[in-house]
Order: structure tokens, then C-alpha cells, then sequence
């Protein structure tokens, strides 16, 4: 019986292949012996566009719910990005780390993969999931491809530009690039730190989204840290930088509701003091 299905199967499909190829046949105007009367309405015609390559007809037959070759590959790209983040959103660790190449995960939180136990070591944040956006300007270029991707993680919203790769027969992502970009609709601040001071370009904002340009205008490194200020008095960290040299660059794009909030660095001077004793200064978004 199994034999018998098999033969029915591959019988079948050669028949479908035979119709396919007869059909490419026909719509190419295979039929050399064509009326003659044709042949002379044909030369008093236009001139017909150039016969298509058999592959461009064969593909012209296929369902259009099928897609291009080039855009199913570009969904597969973008969908290895989304599935990378929805196990992180998952708490799933193990296939968060699969949808990165090793170099792309170093380079992303500063770890190899094998020392990474939890999603914890990730982020001096607290755990949020992320918010996947649209993608954009997705390309391929072989074994490789690039797109674009908003990702909102608690009060922070960067966009994206990653790299990836083809290993182990799967999409993976070998390079995380952050776009400072911000939206047309967000609230710039120029944001500089100094020696023991952090300067703010205005201290009361509207809420919504608000991208600071922060530069390092010290001799030192620093970093950029926005506090949320609770209630109960008490400081939560919802957004920051990583620690810029000096003369060195960042934007941070949060979106912040109404309250008080507090920008800072809080790193160690060399002798021993930490910055925030000058290093901080509180805003407003009312």
C-alpha cells in the first residue's frame, strides 16, 4: 500500500510539472505553425516586449499568495528578529541567546554567551519586555542581511539597526546598531556633563517623548542616568547610558509621563568620590 502511494504521489506531480511547463509553452507563443493570417496582423502590430526567461514565466503561474523568493526571505528576517525578542518578553534565556551569533551578543552586552545565566546580567534595569515596532529598509545581500526595528523597552525607545547572518541554517543576528535618531514629535534637550556637573538645556519638559543629546565635556568618563522619583521619595532607574569618554556622544530617547524625575552620573571619581555629589540635577515633565 505504501508503494502504491508513493507512485501515486510522484505520478502526480509530474503531471502537474508537465501542465506547468506546457502552460509556459503556450503563453510564450510556442506554436510555430500559427495562422498566417496572424503572422501578418502580428507585423503590422507594435512591436511585442521581449520573451520572458522561462523562470520569469513559470513564477508569473504561481498563486500571488506565495510571494516573491525576495520577500519571503525578507519576512524570514524580520520574523527571526521579532521571535529573538519575544523570548526575551518569555523569560526564555535559552532561545533568546540562539537568535544571536556570538560576536553579535558580545558586542550587544559586553558577555559571551556561556557566561550569561540570566536575563538579569542583561540590564541594570529591571526586567521589561520589549514593544516590537515596524521594520524597515529590510535588505539581503546573500548569506547576510540587514533591517531596522523600533524597540521600546519600559520607558525607553531606540531604533535599531542589525545585522544578520545565516548559521546553522537560521537567521541570527550578528550586529545590534543603536539609531540616534529621534521622532519628529520628541522634545530635544542638550544634555552636558562636566567635571561634578551635569547640565540640563531646560528643566521643565512636556510629557511624551524626549531624546537627550548628551556629550561629555570632561576629561573624565561619565555616564547618563534618568531617575523617576516615586511617591515615597524613593529613585527609580528607568533609563541610561553606557559610560562615554571624553568628547564622546549618546542619545537617550525615553517617554515620560507627568513627575519629577532626576538626571545623574553616578560613577566613582578617582578619588573616590562619586560624581552624583555634583553630578545631578532635577527636571520636570508637567
Amino acid at each position: 500500500m505504501e508503494r502504491f502511494s508513493r507512485t501515486v504521489f510522484w505520478g502526480g506531480l509530474v503531471c502537474v510539472a508537465a501542465l506547468l511547463l506546457w502552460a509556459v509553452w503556450w503563453s510564450g507563443g510556442g506554436e510555430k505553425d500559427r495562422a498566417t493570417s496572424k503572422q501578418e496582423a502580428t507585423r503590422s502590430a507594435p512591436p511585442r516586449e521581449s520573451r520572458r526567461s522561462l523562470g520569469e514565466r513559470m513564477r508569473s503561474l504561481l498563486p500571488s499568495w506565495l510571494g516573491s523568493p525576495t520577500e519571503n526571505a525578507s519576512r524570514e528576517v524580520e520574523e527571526a528578529v521579532r521571535k529573538t525578542f519575544v523570548a526575551y518578553n518569555k523569560q526564555n534565556l535559552r532561545a533568546f541567546k540562539a537568535g544571536w551569533t556570538d560576536k553579535g551578543f558580545q558586542q550587544a552586552y559586553g558577555l559571551p554567551k556561556e557566561k550569561v545565566r540570566s536575563l538579569d546580567q542583561l540590564s541594570l534595569l529591571s526586567f521589561r519586555p520589549y514593544t516590537i515596532g515596524e521594520f524597515s529598509n529590510t535588505a539581503l545581500y546573500g548569506e547576510s542581511a540587514a533591517t531596522e526595528v523600533g524597540l521600546t523597552y519600559g520607558e525607553v525607545r531606540e531604533g535599531h539597526r542589525m545585522s544578520l547572518v545565516r548559521e546553522d541554517d537560521a537567521w541570527k543576528i550578528d550586529q545590534d546598531e543603536k539609531l540616534d535618531q529621534p521622532s519628529k514629535d520628541a522634545t530635544v534637550v542638550d544634555a552636558k556633563l562636566k567635571f561634578f556637573s551635569l547640565e540640563l538645556e531646560r528643566t521643565r519638559l512636556a510629557p511624551g517623548t524626549v531624546a537627550f543629546k548628551i556629550t561629555n565635556t570632561d576629561t573624565r568618563p561619565h555616564e547618563f542616568i534618568v531617575k523617576k522619583v516615586t511617591a515615597s521619595e524613593s529613585e527609580e532607574t528607568i533609563g541610561m547610558t553606557k559610560p562615554l569618554k571624553p568628547g564622546e556622544n549618546d542619545t537617550l530617547i525615553l517617554s515620560l509621563d507627568p513627575g519629577r524625575y532626576v538626571a545623574l552620573c553616578n560613577m566613582i571619581s578617582p578619588d573616590g568620590k562619586p560624581y552624583s555629589y555634583g553630578m545631578r540635577t532635577e527636571f520636570l515633565i508637567e
